[in-house]
């Protein structure tokens, strides 16, 4: 448990890793399992809540509800590298609330994480965020990068960008967000993202006059359902679907 603190860090507040490439399953490590994370304070630090990008054996059954992040650059942050393997997966994130959102995104789950570049084996699969719930949660003011961002990679641009052949396209699913507010954000990047629904996600003043959705590569079967919008998106190749933002 984490519980009742306050964190001004210089880096990730609450960081969760495990392992990395092939060596996670030739030494029988095991998945990091198992934490709840709840009445905090998040103030600066690279991201509140953290999986990764070390996240070769799993990261899972995580928790994080009733906290407060306030000039943190990430909220519920989840990186790594393809070649990795594992992933995070039956994570809840509920009740929380952001403010001031100063550096990156409120949301980000990327496998395109720069600042680590660990020589290693390769995993059998491509690093993967799945079973995802965000609930009930409020967000005002994130001006600088994406509300929400996804990304992923398929298996050719794998295999150029760092010679493996993982099998796969690199992807994301079962993603479920349900009552989250913003406001004063950007809209979002969402691509490599399968079998996911949002549901009830309203902007309040989308910076630049934008769209608040925005598709792109990679998205099979994400259904966005609130006041304006009832509709199940999948796109192909580069094609790009944006949507437009319920108030309320």
């Amino acid at each position: 448990m984490v519980f009742n603190n306050f964190f001004d860090t210089g880096y990730d507040s609450v960081n969760f890793a495990a392992g990395y490439g092939a060596g996670v399953e030739e030494f029988g490590q095991k998945a990091q399992s198992g934490a709840w994370i709840f009445n905090n304070y998040f103030r600066e630090g690279h991201g509140a809540v953290v999986a990764g990008s070390h996240t070769g054996a799993w990261i899972e059954k995580i928790v994080a509800e009733n906290n407060v992040m306030y000039l943190t650059d990430v909220g519920l942050r989840m990186k790594g590298r393809p070649y990795y393997g594992g992933g995070a997966r039956d994570v809840l994130f509920r009740d929380n609330a952001m403010k001031d959102i100063g550096g990156n995104e409120p949301f980000i789950f990327t496998i395109a994480y720069s600042a680590d570049t660990n020589d290693t084996l390769p995993a059998k699969e491509p690093a993967q965020f799945r079973d995802i719930t965000v609930y009930n949660i409020t967000i005002d003011c994130s001006n600088k990068k994406s509300s929400i961002a996804v990304d992923g990679m398929t298996q050719t641009a794998m295999d150029t960008a760092y010679g493996f052949d993982l099998g796969r396209d690199a992807y994301h699913k079962n993603f479920d967000f349900e009552d989250v507010k913003f406001r004063n954000v950007k809209a979002t990047a969402i691509g490599f993202l399968y079998d996911s629904q949002f549901k009830n996600v309203t902007f309040d003043n989308v910076l630049n006059g934008a769209q608040a959705w925005s598709f792109g590569e990679g998205v099979s079967n994400v259904k966005v359902k609130d006041s304006l919008n009832d509709q199940t998106i999948t796109t192909t190749g580069s094609q790009a679907i944006t949507l437009d933002d319920a108030t309320q």
